[in-house]
């Protein structure tokens, strides 16, 4: 019975490990959405984008560009960005990043 308890405890662990590492947890204004990371890492498992401002968007810009490209963040978020005048390079930043982060892994 300890090694049932045991086994169930290691099991549960792992998967709490593989879920934190490939899942944003994301809390919007119209709820919880659960998205998959682009690549393994602890960084901003949990978000909560109910209380971010344009300044926490740009701190946080390849998140922001994931979430813009997954359409997560909403429409109000979105025209807060076009008045910064970042709407329309998001994409050319995603690609930049992306770029660079292939080049950082090789």
């Amino acid at each position: 019975m300890k090694k049932l308890i045991k086994y169930i405890a290691v099991v549960v662990v792992l998967v709490t490990i593989t879920v934190a590492g490939t899942c944003h947890i994301v809390k919007t204004t119209n709820g919880v959405v659960v998205i998959s990371k682009k690549y393994f890492s602890f960084n901003n498992t949990y978000v909560d984008l109910t209380q971010w401002d344009i300044p926490k968007f740009l701190a946080n810009l390849e998140l922001t560009i994931y979430l813009v490209e997954k359409k997560v963040i909403s429409h109000e978020i979105m025209a807060r960005l076009r008045e910064y005048g970042i709407e329309e390079n998001l994409r050319t930043l995603s690609n930049a990043l992306e770029k660079q982060l292939k080049e950082t892994v090789k």
